[in-house]
This record gives structure tokens, C-alpha cells and sequence, in this order.
């Protein structure tokens, strides 16, 4: 019998915070309070500035801040609202006005300020129980991200347990994630207690939510059901056979038929009758030329004619065949040396930028690649394989860098002396997985070149990327590679290259389905190697 461990997560602990809810204690802030209820707005400013600069509490200086945002907010200071309330989202990042019960500038000057200072918020870790490695279950996690930023989500265990990276990637408002509870090798995650920690960062800027929870194991029945078993096959209660429609008897009379007029023909004559034989078939015609009694006729002219030429076919067949793949290799030995002469190959030395979702989030590296070209009359093809190391520049708001791999193959057309149109596929793949986004596109554009001189050709290409993938969701409505080249021949067969492609990809998610977002992607990548020409 199979069994699995069922993994069980519960929820220690969830503190949440309500303005006002706890009672203010300090005089200076009460008497703040009086004045605001009795619209006394100025006083209100004096009394909670100087409430502020007296040792208060966190929730007090929380509500000071948010007196001071109210009241900036009543007397169309909208300004000194949001700075306010920048302060009172620092101080408690669930902080949450509702709107039935404050006035619409000091709601709209609230929002803002959410919106300028970046926080993760509202963090919830449901209590679940499920099977590991069944379905689609796992921890759901839930939490808000008030700014683009790089968002690193992690379970980290308080003894042995060990640390899961559950989550690495740009985010911008409601994000929902799973956490499958489970090792590399598909074991369900040690018992013990976990803290969920979401770190967000955006350049200099960072901020962290923790949430701790508890994992327990139990034991499930996983024995699948008997009529799921192979080779087993359900069969029907009741079968009825095929039924036919033919008339009872209609056979049997034909027969008696036949028989009855076989007997009529072969009777013996009777007395004064004679026996009556048919007549041969041909015996009414004078006689042939060759015919001779007891031999069989000939059969016809044209079935032999056909049994003659059918056998002759299949003699002659072979010989096609190999005639055939005879002059294939004859066409294809002609062929090569054209072709091979116009084939090259090289290395390639890379340097490569890469940005996405906002200028935050940069990378630089280097790499290396390779480019194989071929032209044949005016078809023309070209592969090119990179594989660049990309870490983040000073001031970027990712944690790591990644090894990024990417693929273009396109085919070319001359519809004149100096440009052909072009297809083709892009890929980008990044590892790991989730330190930046994969991508997948078909290329569609053209390309021009010019001879700058003996043995020198620069070529400009432009290509739009249609029906992108991404890995991490999203679509982009409009995306762009661009390319300038230059190949020097430096002495008979080797030649010098240089490139470089900028790419634009306008890419707009929807995460947790709160409103499409920018989140652009970008990259630059210049190439210098030599090629062998064949």
C-alpha cells in the first residue's frame, strides 16, 4: 500500500492594527484628539506637533502623524497630507482608513502616499492542510507590494529545518504565491516552525514582512481505486447482439428454385421425345482460323499486355531508383562547393546590459557565443548562441545576478541587391528561474547591407517580436530588436566581426488581477569575434 506524508500548516500568529484602537495616553495627544473632534484645526497642528516631540509610543506617534494628516487634509494642504501620512505607513505599515468614515481628500492623500513609499503589506498565510505532491496544493501566501520592486519571498525554519526560497521576482501590487512544502528530491518539508519573510527592494529602498507558521505531518491513504488499476475495464450489465433486418427464408426458396429447375433439364427423354442440349456458345459462327479441337482458347490480348508491362515495371524499378539517387548525388556534389564557400562559423566575445520592470533593477555582464551564417544564391541563414553572466550594477535593487542563454536563428530572403526580408525565432532563458524573466518570441523584419569597401559589408536589421511568452506572465503589445553588424575580411578565409542589438520588449502584467502594469524589459548586447569562411 502507498502512503505519503500529508502536510498540515497553521498559523501561529496575525496582529493587525486599527487606527485608534488602542487608548491614546499621553496629555499633549489628547488634547490633539478634542481639538479635531470640535474642528479646531489649528490648534489641532500646534498640539500634535508638540505631542510629537515628547517620548511617545508607536501607535501614539502613529496617531499624531495621522491627526496631522486629517487636518492638512481638511484645510486643502494636500502636500503636508501625504507627507503626513507617509510618516503614519512607516510607523504601521497596515494602517487602513476607511473610506465610509473619513473625508475623500484625506482617503485620496492617503493612497498616495502608499503609493510613494514602498511597502509590503498585508500579509496572510492561510491554514491549509494538503497531500504533497498531489494536485495543485501547497501553502497559499498572499500580500501586497506598493511599488515595482524585486521581491524575494522565503520560509526560513528556526532549527534544522533550513531555508526555502519560495519566490524571486518583480512584483507590483496584489501578488499570490504557493509554497508546495517540499525538498529538491520531492520529500515534504521537515515539521517544525517556519517564519514566511517577503523582502521587497527597490535601489536603496527595502523593506520586510515576516509571518511565522507551523508544519506538522500525518500519514494519507494513497492506494489508488480498483477500477483505476491497469487492465482493468468495466463492462456493461447487459449486451446486446448486432440484429439483422434480412427477410427469414427468401435464401432457402432461391435454392429450392435452382433445384427444381436442374432437375426439369437433366430428366431423361421420354418415350418419342428427343433429349434437347443447349447451344455452344459460338456455334452459330463459321469456323476461326486456329482453332483446333480440345485445345483451350487463348487468353485475351490485353490482360497478357498488362501482366507483361506490370512485371516489366517491377524489373525496371530498381533501375529508376538507383538512377534516381544517382543523379541526386551528382546535383548535390555540384552543389556543395557553391555553398560551402559561403558558409561561415566563429566565436564570439560578449558584453551584454540587461534592465526590466523599472531602471531599479540592472544587471551587467559578460560571456561568450557563437554565430554560424550561410547564404545559397538568395536564401540566406544565421544561428547565434549566447551565454552571458549578468550580476546587479551599483544601486540596483536586485539581490542577485543570473547566467542568461539566448538563442536566435533567422531566415533570410534577397528581395534586392541590398536588403531581404527575414523570419525567425528569439529565446531567452534565465537561471535560475526566478531571478529574471524567460522569454520566447518569432521574429519578423528586414535587413539592409552595404559594401563600405574591399571585403567590408555593414548590415542594419529591424525586427518586430511577435507573440512573446514570457515565464512569469504577462504580454507585450509592441516589442522591437534592432541590430547593426560589420564583417571585415582580414585575410583570405578569416574574417573580423562586430555587432550590437538593442532590444525593447513593452511588456504590462496583471498580478492578482488588480490592473495591468508596466513592467518593461530591456537589453543590449554587443558581440565581437572572427569567423572562418567556407
Amino acid at each position: 500500500m502507498t502512503r505519503c506524508l500529508a502536510v498540515l500548516v497553521l498559523l501561529l500568529g496575525f496582529a493587525s492594527s486599527v487606527g485608534g484602537a488602542q487608548a491614546v495616553q499621553n496629555p499633549a495627544l489628547r488634547r490633539a484628539q478634542q481639538a479635531y473632534d470640535n474642528l479646531e484645526y489649528r490648534q489641532v497642528l500646534s498640539l500634535a506637533q508638540a505631542a510629537l516631540r515628547e517620548r511617545l509610543t508607536g501607535p501614539e506617534r502613529a496617531r499624531a502623524y495621522e491627526l496631522l494628516g486629517f487636518t492638512y487634509g481638511a484645510m486643502d494642504s494636500i502636500l503636508k497630507a501625504v507627507d503626513a501620512f507617509k510618516q503614519v505607513v512607516l510607523l504601521d505599515p497596515e494602517r487602513q482608513l476607511d473610506p465610509n468614515r473619513v473625508s475623500p481628500k484625506a482617503y485620496s492623500a492617503f493612497d498616495v502616499a502608499l503609493r510613494q513609499v514602498l511597502l509590503v503589506r498585508q500579509l496572510r498565510v492561510d491554514s491549509t492542510s494538503f497531500v504533497g505532491g498531489q494536485g495543485a496544493g501547497g501553502v497559499a501566501i498572499r500580500f501586497m507590494v506598493t511599488q515595482p520592486a524585486r521581491v524575494v519571498t522565503r520560509a526560513i525554519g528556526g532549527g534544522t529545518e533550513g531555508t526555502f526560497t519560495i519566490d524571486s521576482s518583480a512584483w507590483n501590487g496584489q501578488v499570490n504565491l504557493r509554497w508546495p512544502a517540499r525538498l529538491a528530491n520531492g520529500d515534504p518539508a521537515p515539521a517544525g516552525t517556519y517564519t514566511v519573510v517577503v523582502e521587497a527592494r527597490l535601489g536603496q529602498n527595502t523593506f520586510a514582512a515576516s509571518q511565522p507558521i507551523r508544519v506538522t505531518h500525518g500519514r494519507v491513504d494513497t492506494l489508488a481505486h480498483l477500477t483505476s488499476l491497469p487492465g482493468y475495464q468495466e463492462l456493461p450489465e447487459t449486451e446486446i447482439t448486432p440484429q439483422s433486418w434480412r427477410p427469414v427464408g427468401r435464401r432457402s426458396r432461391a435454392r429450392d428454385r435452382l433445384r427444381h429447375d436442374a432437375a426439369q433439364a437433366g430428366a431423361p427423354a421420354g418415350r418419342g421425345q428427343h433429349p434437347v442440349q443447349p447451344v455452344a456458345a459460338g456455334a452459330d459462327r463459321p469456323p476461326q482460323s486456329g482453332d483446333r479441337q480440345g485445345e483451350c482458347g487463348a487468353a485475351p490480348a490485353g490482360a497478357a499486355h498488362r501482366r507483361a508491362s506490370a512485371q516489366t515495371a517491377r524489373r525496371g524499378e530498381p533501375v529508376r531508383l538507383a538512377a534516381a539517387a544517382l543523379a541526386a548525388l551528382a546535383l548535390a556534389a555540384q552543389a556543395a562547393p557553391a555553398l560551402a564557400q559561403q558558409v561561415t562559423v566563429g566565436p564570439q566575445v560578449v558584453l551584454a546590459s540587461y534592465r526590466e520592470v523599472a531602471s531599479g533593477l540592472r544587471y551587467q555582464g559578460t560571456g561568450f557565443g557563437g554565430v554560424v551564417a550561410g547564404r545559397f544564391h538568395r536564401l540566406s541563414a544565421e544561428a547565434m548562441v549566447t551565454r552571458v553572466t549578468l550580476d546587479p550594477t551599483d544601486g540596483s535593487a536586485a539581490l542577485e545576478g543570473f547566467t542568461a542563454t539566448q538563442v536566435d536563428v533567422w531566415v533570410g530572403y534577397d528581395v534586392a541587391s541590398y536588403a531581404s526580408i527575414e523570419v525567425g525565432i528569439a529565446h531567452r532563458s534565465a537561471d535560475p528561474e526566478f531571478d529574471a524573466q524567460s522569454v520566447g518570441a518569432v521574429r519578423v523584419g528586414a535587413r539592409a547591407f552595404s559594401e563600405l569597401g574591399a571585403g567590408a559589408t555593414a548590415t542594419f536589421r529591424a525586427h518586430y517580436l511577435a507573440a512573446p511568452q514570457f515565464s512569469g506572465g504577462g504580454h507585450a503589445a509592441f516589442s522591437l530588436d534592432l541590430g547593426l553588424g560589420l564583417d571585415v575580411q582580414l585575410a583570405g578565409r578569416l574574417h573580423g566581426t562586430a555587432a550590437y542589438t538593442f532590444q525593447r520588449i513593452g511588456r504590462k502584467t496583471d498580478p492578482g488581477g488588480t490592473g495591468e502594469i508596466d513592467a518593461p524589459m530591456q537589453q543590449t548586447v554587443a558581440r565581437l569575434g572572427v569567423a572562418i569562411g567556407f
